[in-house]
């Protein structure tokens, strides 16, 4: 974790939960079928209950990826929007909450 900034967004974004919901710059493509790309920013909801197909920010290890997850058989399956990513089926990670809007990277 890098303070890379402000994000600005509007209170209609964020739900009423200011100081809760924060932000992420995505480092990838992964979910570029989602219409997510490099440089965006996606607000992060930590208190937003787990459903399946939802896309969510993740922590493997030390990094952290964000992907569609599926709960299956006591194992967390972790799938992107982009077919030359590989499903990821993991035991040992920790949701850090649903993306829950996306802030495009405006080049001016």
């Amino acid at each position: 974790e890098t303070e890379l900034g402000t994000v600005f967004v509007t209170r209609d974004m964020i739900g009423g939960k200011i100081g809760r919901v924060y932000a992420l710059k995505i480092g990838g493509e992964s979910l570029n079928g989602d219409g997510i790309h490099y440089g965006d920013n996606v607000l992060v909801d930590p208190d937003a209950p787990l459903i399946d197909g939802k896309i969510y920010a993740v922590r493997l290890g030390n990094e952290v990826v964000a992907r569609h997850v599926f709960k299956e058989n006591g194992h967390i399956r972790l799938e992107s929007s982009n077919g030359e990513f590989k499903r990821i089926l993991a035991t040992d990670v920790e949701v850090l909450g649903r993306i829950t809007n996306v802030v495009k990277n405006v080049k001016l």
